[in-house]
């Protein structure tokens, strides 16, 4: 079942962003670890966190007021929406990436005297949140500084902090009294 790219656009705070010519989603990749103690074998990988959530944004003609109606300042940061429509066997589909996050890089097409109709700048953003739903039915949400990562609805991180906790009671899960649980208890004072 294959499906092609029909429409897209980016958004900022209502308006549409008419000159983006191109947008790259993060790369979503987990760091790695290992991990070997005395009785093991051999060493286990472990998850050892996200590489950082870096998104690409191609604007074409953009001048410094393109740029600063989305957020091109020092220390401000910037949410943009990203909203594609697919047409398929099945029909229609719909994917929307919501980022934020400030401007770390910005590079312009040389100038010369052919193709000026085309000269774009290129942004780099580096995200502090990601959330990419597909049909309005959210996929993943990763808010690195915040120790959120959520993959369809699941919130992966905290199910690690929750088997942490369960294995630190004696008993187990029959030593739990959970009617004077709380959430510090599972992830702890820092939240």
């Amino acid at each position: 079942m294959s499906s092609q790219l029909k429409s897209w656009s980016v958004w900022h705070r209502g308006r549409h962003i008419t000159n983006a010519v191109e947008y790259r989603a993060p790369d979503l990749v987990i760091k790695t670890s290992e991990y070997f103690a005395g009785h093991m074998d051999g060493p286990r990988i472990t998850d050892d966190g996200i590489q950082p959530l870096i998104a690409g944004l191609r604007i074409r003609g953009a001048n410094f007021d393109d740029l600063a109606a989305i957020g091109f300042r020092p220390f401000i940061s910037t949410r943009l929406v990203i909203r594609e429509g697919y047409l398929g066997s099945s029909g229609v589909s719909g994917i929307e990436d919501e980022i934020e996050g400030f401007i770390s890089r910005s590079s312009s097409d040389p100038t010369g005297s052919a193709g000026r109709a085309n000269k774009s700048t290129s942004l780099e953003i580096a995200l502090s949140y990601y959330r990419r739903s597909v049909n309005g039915k959210e996929k993943v949400l990763l808010i690195p500084g915040e120790g959120v990562r959520r993959i369809n609805g699941i919130d992966t991180l905290n199910i690690v902090s929750l088997m942490v906790y369960l294995s630190s009671v004696p008993g187990g899960i029959d030593g739990i009294d959970f009617r004077s649980l709380t959430l510090s208890d599972l992830i702890g004072e820092g939240f």
